[in-house]
Formats: C-alpha cells, sequence, structure tokens
C-alpha cells in the first residue's frame, strides 16, 4: 500500500478518470462492504464494485493494487465549537518562549485589541519554562 500512496501523491496532474482494480476495497457501504474495483472520475469515487461492473472510459488511467487493501481517504477536519469561536478573540502565544516575549507579546494584543474584561489567551508551553512549570 505504500507504494501505491507514494504514486497517487507522485502524479503531476490528477487523472480525468482513474480506476484501481484487484484489490481489497473497503467501501464503507453496509450492504456492499467490499469490491475489488473502483473507479474515480474528476477526483470523486462513483463506483465501486467488481471489474465487470466497473466500466471506466477509454483513456482511464489502471492501476493494479495486487490484492492490497484500498479504502477511502479518512480526514479529520473539525473544530471545537467554542474554542474555534474564541479563538480568534485571543492571543496565540504557541512558540513564546520566554517571560519577557510573552508579556510584550501581551502588551501589544492589547494594544491592537482594546477592551474591558480579560484577555484570553492561548498556546503556551511549560516545556519553554525552567522546570517546566510557569513562572509564578
Amino acid at each position: 500500500m505504500r507504494r501505491l500512496c507514494c504514486f497517487l501523491g507522485s502524479l503531476a496532474a490528477w487523472p480525468a478518470e482513474l480506476v484501481m482494480r484487484n484489490g481489497r476495497l473497503w467501501t464503507g457501504e453496509k450492504s456492499k462492504p467490499w469490491a475489488n474495483t473502483v473507479l474515480i472520475r474528476d477526483e470523486k469515487i462513483v463506483a465501486a464494485g467488481t471489474e465487470a461492473e466497473v466500466k471506466p472510459g477509454p483513456g482511464a488511467t489502471v492501476i493494479d493494487a495486487k490484492g492490497r487493501l484500498v479504502t477511502p481517504g479518512f480526514n479529520d477536519a473539525h473544530v471545537h465549537f467554542l474554542s474555534g469561536a474564541l479563538g480568534p478573540r485571543e492571543i496565540d502565544i504557541t512558540g513564546i518562549c520566554t517571560l519577557e516575549t510573552i508579556q510584550k507579546a501581551v502588551g501589544e494584543f492589547v494594544a491592537k485589541n482594546p477592551g474591558p474584561g480579560w484577555v484570553n489567551g492561548r498556546g503556551w508551553e511549560y516545556r519553554c519554562f525552567p522546570g517546566g512549570k510557569l513562572p509564578l
């Protein structure tokens, strides 16, 4: 599978039609969880089944999966609702590793974002402080 992933990642341009055949393809469909051939058109899976069921057009790029496991891409694009909503209003001090530079960054943030109340932030790293502890 590693070689197959490397091949797909090295394509200069995604082919208009791509067929992966002779694989063990997990579909995620309850009624038909496994197939051996998949047809991808314009970067979308449009058919999965047996080689007899999946009919590519002329000029399709065909990859022999050689019996290997083929799965759809797994992507985790999520946000934690509250922190995602509040994040743009907070100071991000990720990678700032001294008390002095944190104080300077907070001062600059307050100057650019005046308002009453607390200044909330995120991203501090305990490893940046002596002993891995916050300076108190």
